[in-house]
């Protein structure tokens, strides 16, 4: 028996307390969230953008092509009757430029605000000014080369790789499809060129963003693991949390408040088991039972104000006897508490009470 004990292994449990396998706190996410560490897909991001603006684009070129046809064909007969010197090419080359400006840049607004809208949707609204402050871990050489070399930066490799060639398969796809219509180019009128070309365009660009919408997707979820993972607790900090959080005046007062909540509630479901309510009649109300084997009468509830009024309702609800005794009323009041006897000093006037409420019933039967 002693060689077997001398061979067992004696591991020391204060080892695990350290690893971090319990689920954040509420508080442990507010945290990191107040520091800017949230989890979102990049790429569901990207491919908002790319379905709505290859979504847009056909209308967008057909509006563009219409104002540019409307333009040039004006622009060639003021050429007509002025002389091409620098200043009058300029002016129409600005002019030029603002006609597609009209329709572009609404349009990469829109593009620009279906981005953004994909990244609230994941993050929620997120204000981190810390952020914006200078940090030496950024511009620090080594961490770079830390981050350049990390198991992240591994997957983030073949996250690309992988997403280069399907979306390489997917604009094969899309193109061979087209070769027919390609290949007869040359023998339509450039408008029906252009309209085809603008469509290739759009599928082949709706294409990319679907295939990416659903890459997005799975790695919203990997990068939602991967957050989950890297806020993990251990034991001991959760204890910690805990005991900071009880030191917490704010904490300590929302927890007696919904204490007391808890013990009012509690209060009034035992006005209905009252033989009688003792009133002041308007500020205080006072719910007693009494039971011989406890030797006097229990106080049940009891309370000032509107909690005075809400244990009178509750008695009228459930037919309880309501007698009105000011000075009674408020000597149990400031002398007992909820779940107690009544001090002996009282036992004469309450059995005074109780005789008269058992007399009322017995006269009811």
């Amino acid at each position: 028996m002693e060689s077997l004990s001398r061979g067992i292994i004696q591991i020391n449990l204060q080892f695990f307390a350290g690893e971090k396998t319990e689920p954040a706190t509420q508080k442990k996410r507010q945290d990191v969230r107040k520091k800017g560490q949230v989890f979102k897909s990049q790429d569901l991001i990207v491919s908002a953008s790319i379905l709505l603006g290859f979504g847009l684009i056909p209308k967008l070129l057909v509006l563009i092509r219409e104002r540019a046809l409307a333009y040039m064909e004006s622009s060639l007969s003021i050429v007509a009757n002025n002389d091409l010197t620098i200043t009058f090419v300029s002016q129409l080359m600005r002019a030029g430029i603002l006609e597609i400006a009209i329709y572009a840049i609404p349009f990469m607004l829109i593009i620009g605000m279906g981005g953004a809208l994909a990244s609230v949707v994941q993050t929620g609204l997120l204000h981190v000014p810390d952020l914006l402050k200078p940090k030496f871990e950024r511009i620090n050489p080594l961490e770079g080369f830390k981050r350049i070399f990390s198991k992240k930066a591994l997957v983030n490799l073949i996250k690309s790789l992988l997403k280069i060639t399907l979306i390489g398969y997917a604009v094969y796809g899309a193109l061979k499809d087209k070769l027919t219509q390609v290949s007869s180019l040359g023998q339509t009128s450039l408008p029906d060129a252009f309209i085809l070309i603008v469509d290739m365009i759009s599928a082949v660009g709706i294409r990319i963003g679907l295939l990416l919408l659903v890459i997005g997707l799975l790695d919203y979820f990997y990068q939602w693991w991967e957050f989950e993972v890297s806020i993990r607790m251990s034991k001991q900090e959760i204890k910690e949390e805990f005991k900071q959080m009880e030191g917490d005046p704010l904490i300590k007062s929302r927890i007696r408040s919904r204490q007391r909540q808890i013990a009012q509630s509690r209060m009034m479901q035992s006005v209905p088991k009252a033989d009688v309510i003792i009133t002041n009649p308007t500020h205080v109300a006072v719910a007693l039972r009494y039971e011989p084997e406890k030797g006097a009468p229990e106080v049940l509830a009891k309370g000032r104000g509107l909690l005075a009024q809400k244990i009178k309702e509750i008695a009228r609800e459930n037919e309880v006897p309501i007698v009105e005794k000011p000075e009674l009323a408020r000597t149990i009041y400031k002398l007992a508490d909820v779940g107690s006897l009544i001090p002996p000093e009282l036992y004469k006037a309450v059995a005074e009470v109780l005789a008269f409420v058992y007399s009322l019933k017995k006269r009811k039967i």
